[in-house]
């Protein structure tokens, strides 16, 4: 794919250009979470088929691992667009700054009360 992006490189704009490398670079690491999917089906595909004494602790770790899939896809993805890195930091900012807390005391707090 990459190859084919350098090939007609000539024809797109250099903001075209940079868009579709950060898009090919996405894809590429979201394929990188996908043998988080797959590799606990195969276990669980192995463990029915081949039974051991520690078939269900297996299968138990498998379904845990494979339920990350769509969380770390997401994060991949958060962490790959701009655009989305744009919109999470600006919202985690936001959540932030609201919880800034003054640190001035009243001015009667240091009296002394006899």
């Amino acid at each position: 794919m990459y190859n084919a992006l350098t090939a007609v490189q000539s024809q797109l704009s250099k903001s075209a250009m940079s868009r579709h490398k950060i898009a090919l670079r996405s894809l590429i690491m979201q394929f990188m979470t996908t043998p988080v999917s797959f590799i606990p089906a195969f276990m669980l595909f192995v463990v029915t088929n081949f039974p051991t004494r520690y078939s269900q602790e297996i299968s138990r770790y498998s379904m845990m691992i494979a339920t990350t899939h769509s969380t770390l896809n997401s994060l991949v993805v958060i962490t790959t667009y701009p655009e989305f890195r744009k919109i999470f930091w600006k919202r985690n900012n936001v959540i932030q700054s609201s919880f800034l807390i003054s640190s001035t005391r009243p001015s009667g707090s240091n009296r002394n009360i006899v």
